[in-house]
This record gives structure tokens, sequence and C-alpha cells, in this order.
């Protein structure tokens, strides 16, 4: 039982040591959607076996059927 106690006091000392200094990345820039342009794409699959894709942006909605 000491042996168990004494690990888990080791370990929570090397974790408080180590995880303030990891390091986050930092974002610069904007993602761009490769594959529609505008906001909040969607694509899905229909019963039918197209797939459908919806993307807004510019005051329009963009329907596709693939």
């Amino acid at each position: 039982m000491r042996k168990i106690s004494l690990t888990m006091l080791a370990l929570t000392i090397v974790l408080g040591w180590l995880l303030p200094n990891a390091s986050y990345a930092e974002v610069t820039s904007n993602y761009q959607n490769p594959l529609t342009g505008g906001a909040d794409p969607t694509i899905a699959r229909a019963a039918d076996g197209y797939y459908y894709s919806a993307s807004s942006g510019d005051n329009n909605i963009t329907l596709k059927k693939t």
C-alpha cells in the first residue's frame, strides 16, 4: 500500500511539473474548405444513393446532388 502511495505521489509531482510546460499550437489563419465555398458546408447521403451537399454564403444557399 505504501509503495502505491509513493508511486502516485511521484507521478503527481512529475505531471504537475510537465503539464504547465506543455506547448500549444498557435492558430494564425482561418480554415479554407477545399470542397465547397461558403459557410456551414454539409454533405449527406440520401436513400436514393446520391450525395447532397449544401452550403450558404453571399445571401444564397447552394444545394448540389452527386
